[in-house]
């Protein structure tokens, strides 16, 4: 997960590696699936009862943001 402060965004890309700042995704019967990311929230400053809404996102190139690899792509949420 990433943060961009001035946009107000977070930026969410998934692997399968072992990486130990990752975040686990949580698979329920009737919900889907969610990320359990209070911690992230927290260190970034940001107040979880004001952003807990559900979030349209967008999906754009890893590269393009200047994240990680070429073959990377990264889900996108605007906070504001």
């Amino acid at each position: 997960m990433y943060y961009d402060e001035l946009s107000s965004s977070v930026a969410i890309s998934f692997t399968r590696e072992e990486d130990e700042g990752a975040f686990p995704v949580y698979f329920t019967q009737g919900y889907g699936a969610f990320i359990g990311a209070s911690k992230f929230f927290k260190v970034r400053g940001l107040k979880l009862p004001d952003q807990a809404v559900r979030y349209q996102y967008e999906i754009i190139s890893a590269e393009s943001a200047g994240i990680g690899d070429t073959n990377s792509t990264l889900f996108v949420i605007s906070l504001k």
